[in-house]
């Protein structure tokens, strides 16, 4: 077999994913946990697996593994250009989806964006924009 772990991890994830369609989840499992010997990162195919053939508590430690890297990547200390980035891309999508005339979805990048600035000053321009849209007013 390869002996190039990143070659060898996706040959893994391969078998994995034949393995779980097939509904061997205890044999995807272990081939998504081969896997993860080399990437050493959480894999929610792995988590699935874990959850559909019953082994509830190492299913959960991959979900938990899988929501703290999000967070990490999200909400980094030690990158805050990242949040402001990301927070600042929810006003955008909900402006750029308004002029294109598809208002549910503006709507909801608005409220995801006034959800995230809660506690911000609210004299900000475009948190009263993003309220004025969501009110109607």
């Amino acid at each position: 077999m390869e002996s190039n772990p990143f070659i060898r991890a996706v040959a893994d994830c391969l078998e994995g994913e034949i393995q779980a369609s097939g509904g061997r989840f205890m044999e995807a499992a272990q081939s998504f946990l081969k896997a993860k010997e080399y990437t050493r990162t959480p894999s929610l195919s792995l988590a699935l697996a874990l959850m559909n053939s019953e082994q509830w508590v190492i299913a959960l430690e991959e979900f938990t593994e899988i929501r703290e890297q999000k967070a990490a990547m999200l909400f980094s200390f030690h990158k805050p250009w990242f949040m402001g980035t990301w927070v600042r891309a929810l006003y955008e999508a909900g402006q750029f989806n308004l002029k294109s005339g598809n208002r549910p979805e503006a709507k909801q990048y608005f409220r995801q964006y006034l959800w995230v600035m809660e506690g911000a000053d609210p004299s900000l321009e475009s948190l009263r924009e993003a309220e004025i849209i969501l009110t109607g007013r």
